[in-house]
């Protein structure tokens, strides 16, 4: 503003939004994605299953842009305010399905906290407890026989 000679609060006002502004916002493209940009992102390196991990969920990426597989590529993780994430790759984002246990697949738009209250309600599973005449529950007592032990 100095240099065009610019002295007053009126004067200033009127060159900023006649000639600053525009210029100022014309160096930044259209169509930027700023709730993708504003995003906590976390680095992830894909199994050979095609499939990640994020705070104890399993994601399984789908082929997306020309790519069939991601095994041994990083992704990242991007989570917004909304619990909601996506998944980038070289900057794209890829499809994924979120899977809740083995062979269950939850549906893909749904939110980190809405699989989380999902995943509390299913029963965990009971331990194996081997029945009372189970072998592993036998006697094991050594036994000598010409100074050879035996089990």
């Amino acid at each position: 503003m100095k240099l065009r000679g610019i002295k007053d609060y009126d004067s200033a006002n009127r060159f900023l939004d006649e000639v600053f502004w525009h210029w100022y916002n014309s160096r930044y493209p259209d169509g930027i994605n700023l709730d993708l940009i504003f995003t906590v992102r976390e680095k992830r390196k894909v199994n050979k299953d095609n499939t990640i991990k994020f705070k104890g969920q399993t994601y399984q990426l789908l082929p997306t842009n020309g790519l069939r597989r991601f095994a041994g590529k990083w992704v990242y993780v991007c989570g917004d305010q909304k619990a909601q994430i996506a998944v980038l790759c070289d900057g794209n984002k890829i499809a994924y399905n979120l899977f809740q246990e083995k062979g269950k697949i939850l549906d893909n738009s749904s939110t980190v906290e809405e699989t989380m209250s999902t995943t509390e309600k299913v029963e965990k599973k009971k331990k194996w407890k081997p029945a009372e005449n189970h072998p592993w529950r036998g006697n094991f007592k050594l036994k000598k026989k010409n100074d050879n032990v035996t089990f």
